[in-house]
């Protein structure tokens, strides 16, 4: 939503131009791009402190929940500057998808099949280009004739639907919980990504053996 209703919104509601929307989302573009590098950073000092489930769900689920508050609470802000700011953070919470989210875990759990998977994923992300609008314009078209306050009912249903799409979000945290308890054993590296580890590594090994094959931190249990 915050590339196929945000502009429409700023413009309607918060007077911005247009010109100035195409910048901006430009820049949300390439704030997303950047956020991925520092994403890689937070991935690989995760990695080291704790499991690694712990890492990968902690960064699935914490940016989703944040994006989906942000982009709930858009509508309600007079401000356009404080308004893009919002958006900038949403933007930077983004890169987790691609550095620790569901890029990551989908190749981790089987490299092999990751990119007919992702393919699917992308897909279905793909086809919201086609959904958003109409459902946005299902939840926000008003009759002008109406007796009723137009604009005020039309903001109304603008907040309706930002407050939808900051729903789904949570809905997605809600499945991944589901997913892992529901499925916990699926939840694990793929044997092509262990490491060999000596008799002086701290990382788990298993009793009695000072030269195992363990997954490179940890793995669900």
């Amino acid at each position: 939503p915050e590339f196929l209703a945000v502009p429409f919104f700023f413009n309607e509601f918060l007077g911005a131009d247009t010109d100035f929307l195409a910048y901006l989302q430009l820049g949300l573009s390439l704030t997303t791009a950047f956020s991925v590098i520092c994403w890689r950073s937070i991935l690989t000092v995760l990695d080291k402190r704790i499991s690694w489930l712990g890492c990968r769900m902690s960064i699935m689920m914490i940016p989703l929940i944040l994006r989906s508050i942000n982009i709930a609470v858009v509508p309600f802000i007079p401000n356009v500057a404080v308004a893009i700011l919002v958006l900038v953070v949403n933007n930077l919470l983004t890169g987790s998808v691609f550095s620790g989210g569901i890029v990551t875990v989908t190749y981790e759990l089987d490299p092999f099949k990751s990119a007919v998977v992702f393919a699917i994923l992308n897909g279905v992300g793909e086809a919201t280009g086609f959904l958003v609008p109409l459902i946005r314009a299902g939840i926000t078209k008003l009759d002008q004739e109406s007796d009723i306050d137009y604009w005020a009912e039309r903001e109304r249903r603008w907040r309706w639907f930002f407050m939808l799409c900051g729903g789904l979000g949570l809905m997605g945290v809600i499945s991944l919980v589901v997913g892992v308890l529901g499925c916990r054993n699926e939840w694990r590296k793929h044997p092509s990504l262990i490491v060999k580890k000596d008799e002086n590594d701290e990382s788990r090994r298993e009793e009695g053996n000072e030269d195992v094959v363990v997954y490179q931190n940890d793995i669900a249990s």
